[in-house]
């Protein structure tokens, strides 16, 4: 998220661990760039309430680029939702860089 937003992108994060969440907001702050981050804590195993709260933030027009770092070893029922939550809050001609992994 930083990186991205050092790049001049305005970014949306989430995480469900409120550690990762303060972790993120002070590492935001000290790169100078948490006017260009919103984090919010979600779980996207409740892919629905967190498609509406991200589908909100970005004002109704998707997201261009996705970045979901190592999810590839979720186990496919939990990935599946992942993917949900994807396909409700991407913009019809995202990107998403994904690692390749093994599915377990």
């Amino acid at each position: 998220a930083v990186v991205a937003a050092k790049l001049g992108h305005e970014v949306v994060a989430f995480d469900n661990l409120k550690c990762v969440l303060k972790h993120s907001a002070r590492n935001a702050e000290s790169n100078g760039v948490a006017s260009n981050i919103q984090i919010l804590e979600g779980d996207f195993q409740e892919h629905e309430r967190l498609a509406a709260e991200l589908w909100e933030k970005s004002k109704g027009q998707g997201f261009d680029v996705i970045i979901a770092v190592g999810m590839g070893y979720l186990h496919r029922s939990i990935f599946t939702k992942l993917l949900d939550l994807i396909d409700a809050v991407g913009s019809h001609d995202f990107v998403w860089p994904m690692q390749c992994a093994a599915w377990q």
